[in-house]
């Protein structure tokens, strides 16, 4: 056991994600851990699938674990291997994050009687019908629930009778907007990096490669915006499943000069690149990607089915497009008021300040976790 601090007992937190690869659940894993340290917890994290966060979290100094299966991940021989790693960590509670993790977690920890959290970051019909089945047979074996969105807490009210569910607290996920901003200044890349130059207006979005991120839309904008300024250009940045298919979506509509696909697991150092930042997915909790964007001040524009988002006000902070709307039709905005794009971008800073910190967001986990010990 650490030393005790502010009369607090020491506990014995392990976090359980499905994946350490990069994503937003990951990222925000990264910054708890981290600012953890120092607040008496003796942390462990265990995952199923490997990424670059692993290395991450061992610079930390937390033990990582990954557990596997003997023929296959989730076999019989997984959840034996995960049954006798808690057993023998002796959590006083458990975190969990994703959904492989938060269905395993609630299952083991259940029989073995520690007290589980679960995290949803997602809204809760991304998961397809089998997996939404399954929460609701197991969800009750959770003794509290995380929100990062109230949107998402009323997907899961939704899809799963509220009789079924715990206590659900919203917390949204948070950053430490000057630190981001410091860091991207400090290793900023060059336009000329990647291929561009200072005339350019550059449209930056950050994320995984895959479908519910809605990238083939975003590039679908563009070719009618070149005919009235031939000088836009888009900057992918991530890796995931989808970007053979973006790569070709982009020859086949004769963008190559005009969009780039980089494949970075950092990208603080290019969003001082952009002019302007586009989330086209119509459905997430809440995007760490977007918080960073508005940490640089950058104008931000975000997808949505309804005219509501968890992070962004209309015309406020940013713009919010639905699917009867057109992405072309902000960014056409953006390129022909200038002003427009400096005061959007400055109310974003305030926002992300003001009501997305990362101290704001680690004390409500503390404070959680602690209430089960």
């Amino acid at each position: 056991m650490s030393k005790k601090l502010d009369n607090h007992k020491s506990i014995r937190l392990v976090h359980l994600i499905s994946s350490l690869n990069i994503g937003g659940a990951e990222a925000m894993l990264v910054g708890l851990v981290d600012c953890l340290r120092n607040k008496d917890f003796q942390q462990y994290v265990l995952y199923f699938h490997n990424g670059p966060n692993v290395d991450r979290i061992r610079a930390l100094g937390i033990p990582v674990y990954q557990v596997k299966g003997f023929i296959c991940l989730y076999d019989p021989i997984f959840f034996f291997r995960l049954f006798f790693l808690l057993r023998r960590l002796k959590p006083d509670c458990l975190h969990t994050l994703l959904w492989a993790a938060n269905f395993a977690g609630r299952i083991i920890a259940r029989i073995l009687g520690i007290p589980v959290i679960a995290a949803l970051h997602n809204n809760i019909d991304q998961n397809g019908r089998i997996r939404i089945w399954l929460d609701r047979l197991t969800i009750s074996g959770a003794n509290k629930i995380i929100a990062v969105s109230e949107g998402v807490k009323q997907s899961l009210l939704q899809y799963i009778p509220s009789k079924r569910i715990p206590e659900i607290e919203v917390i949204p996920n948070g950053i430490e907007a000057m630190s981001c901003r410091e860091r991207g200044l400090q290793f900023c890349k060059k336009r000329e990096e990647i291929g561009f130059s200072g005339h350019h207006f550059i449209i930056g979005s950050v994320g995984r490669f895959v479908n519910i991120k809605n990238y083939p839309l975003l590039i679908e904008q563009i070719p009618s915006l070149l005919g009235d300024y031939p000088h836009i250009r888009v900057v992918l940045i991530g890796t995931g499943p989808q970007e053979w298919y973006l790569t070709q979506k982009i020859k086949a509509l004769d963008l190559e000069g005009y969009v780039r696909i980089i494949n970075d697991t950092c990208a603080l150092s290019y969003y001082p690149l952009f002019d302007c930042f586009i989330l086209p997915s119509y459905k997430e909790g809440i995007s760490m990607a977007l918080l960073e964007a508005m940490s640089f001040e950058l104008p931000c524009v975000v997808g949505s089915y309804i005219p509501e988002h968890a992070v962004i006000k209309a015309n406020k902070n940013g713009f919010i497009v639905t699917p009867k709307q057109s992405f072309g039709q902000i960014i056409r905005r953006l390129l022909e008021q200038p002003k427009l794009r400096q005061c959007l971008g400055n109310q974003a800073h305030i926002t992300v300040q003001k009501n997305f910190s990362r101290a704001t967001m680690v004390d409500s986990y503390v404070r959680l976790f602690r209430s089960y010990v």
